[in-house]
């Protein structure tokens, strides 16, 4: 595959730079010099497209001719950038005037990163650009001590980028490689990597799990969303041509410039996604509003400490008040789920991966489990193989809530060894994500498998939601060789006789001394 060559290439490349960086560190420069590459490269190609009778090579205009079509390019393409803040523009100058020391490739960047972030104001299009790079800090002594250093280390990262090349199939596989690198950042980031990627099957399977339920979504929203990989994958399942609009919100900055650079290098135009930055359950976006979503994905974090009804806004807050109360303060797993489905429509669906904890404590817990199956809300609990994601051995679920139920039943299923062993971590064969939607979408009892209850079959059970308790697990019993057996109990008897033995000699040959 043409991605996976560039993107371990490029792995590669980046691996002999690291100088004073962790590994993980790299990618907030090397990503963000790759949708450089690639914005420069949609701009020019958007002017040879439509001005052709102008000089068609947009990369030697002058910045004064460039100006005059500034408006269409921001109608068409949500920014602009002038000529001379191109990629292949930065790269000539680095062929040639860095060599003479004249150069400040920070500075340049920064410059160019501003000028498309400006091109966007009062435009629809200035969320997805608002402080997209300009955080990047180009002159961190982690580059390099000296302005030498730094541009040594820029060049190579312009370089490496420079080099890719991505066959016929130009957009896909540039997504593709920037997925790969994430995913091996994530990989490679210890716990912090799963905390903004969501391994590409589970995607996968999520995906499916709620196109299955819903044939027509117009919106779908992941509130916890990383670096956008869950929302990319639903759209490269249901399919980037139908008319589909992403809704995502992210609290860490860089993760959530990432997944707004994920959606342009995906091919998203400007007016198809909403991208928020902050807490969703402190501040979740205005756009976001409730009732307003067909479905709704995520991966959201396990355990998470939050304010709860502590805090006044939270305590009069109908997500939480009027939907079964409040987690408890150390783990706010209930209330991503809540928040979820307050942004449901009335027959929405949503498909949550949250730890297997939250389906059998007491308490506050208990409180919402009591709320979601006593309001018919409860669809699916399929529970996983352990050791699926980054950065966590935690066993988890994914939780299908979903609003204008048909039946009073939930389909619990043991997925527990559907797996297969990867480096460092579990992971899903496509075989395995096969049978798990089998399983779900047949909606029955298999032994050892899947369990079909009834709403009061989970009251009565003091809803507990924890699939162990409604799907028996197969006992392997070893077949047992008779002959074999008896064999060895013998070499047994007959050694500890022989041991017998040697001890008695022994105190006879000390008590006649």
């Amino acid at each position: 595959m043409v991605s996976k060559d560039v993107a371990n290439k490029i792995w590669s490349a980046c691996d002999k730079l690291r100088s004073n960086m962790d590994g993980p560190e790299m990618k907030n420069y090397i990503l963000p010099i790759m949708f450089y590459r690639f914005i420069s490269e949609k701009i020019s190609q958007y002017v040879n497209d439509n001005f052709e009778k102008e000089d068609a090579d947009y990369s030697l205009w002058e910045s004064d001719k460039a100006k005059k079509i500034k408006n269409s390019l921001v109608k068409g393409l949500g920014c602009s950038l002038l000529p001379i803040h191109l990629f292949q523009n930065l790269k000539k100058d680095i062929d040639g005037d860095l060599k003479e020391g004249i150069l400040d490739l920070g500075k340049k960047l920064s410059e160019a990163f501003a000028y498309l972030e400006e091109s966007s104001l009062n435009t629809s299009s200035a969320s997805n650009f608002r402080d997209l790079l300009v955080n990047t800090n180009w002159n961190d002594v982690k580059l390099g001590g000296t302005l030498i250093k730094r541009n040594e280390i820029i060049a190579d990262l312009v370089n490496i980028v420079n080099e890719m090349e991505f066959g016929k199939d130009y957009e896909d596989n540039l997504g593709d490689v920037y997925e790969f690198l994430i995913a091996r950042y994530a990989s490679n980031g210890g716990k912090k990597g799963g905390e903004f990627y969501t391994p590409a099957r589970v995607s996968e399977l999520l995906s499916r799990i709620v196109i299955f339920e819903k044939e027509k979504v117009s919106k779908v929203y992941d509130p916890t969303c990383g670096s956008g990989s869950l929302l990319l994958k639903f759209m490269k399942i249901y399919g980037r041509d139908k008319r589909v609009k992403i809704y995502g919100q992210e609290n860490n900055v860089t993760t959530y410039n990432l997944c707004r650079m994920n959606m342009f290098i995906h091919e998203m135009s400007f007016n198809d996604f909403d991208i928020c930055l902050g807490d969703t359950l402190e501040e979740p976006c205005l756009t976001h509003e409730e009732g307003m979503f067909d479905v709704v994905i995520s991966n959201p974090p396990y355990s998470l400490k939050w304010k709860s009804d502590n805090d006044k806004r939270i305590a009069n807050d109908s997500r939480f008040r009027d939907q079964g109360g409040f987690a408890p303060k150390d783990k706010a797993d209930f209330a991503f789920i809540q928040h979820a489905l307050s942004r449901l429509k009335t027959d929405g669906v949503a498909a949550i991966v949250c730890s297997t904890g939250i389906l059998t404590r007491m308490g506050r817990e208990e409180n919402i489990r009591k709320f979601l199956i006593e309001n018919n809300y409860v669809h699916a609990v399929i529970h996983m193989a352990k050791d699926l994601f980054y950065g966590t051995g935690i066993e988890t679920v994914i939780l299908v809530l979903k609003k204008g139920k048909l039946d009073d039943r939930v389909l619990f299923i043991d997925a527990t060894q559907k797996f297969i062993k990867a480096s460092n971590k579990n992971d899903l064969s496509s075989e395995n994500v096969e049978e798990i939607l089998r399983l779900y979408r047949d909606r029955k009892s298999e032994e050892f498998l899947s369990y079909l209850a009834s709403n009061k079959e989970v009251i009565d059970n003091k809803y507990d939601l924890g699939v162990k308790a409604y799907v028996k697990r197969r006992i392997e019993k070893e077949e047992v060789n008779v002959k074999e057996l008896v064999s060895d109990i013998k070499k047994s008897v007959e050694k500890i006789n022989s041991l017998r033995t040697e001890i008695e000699e022994m105190f006879d040959s000390m008590l006649s001394e």
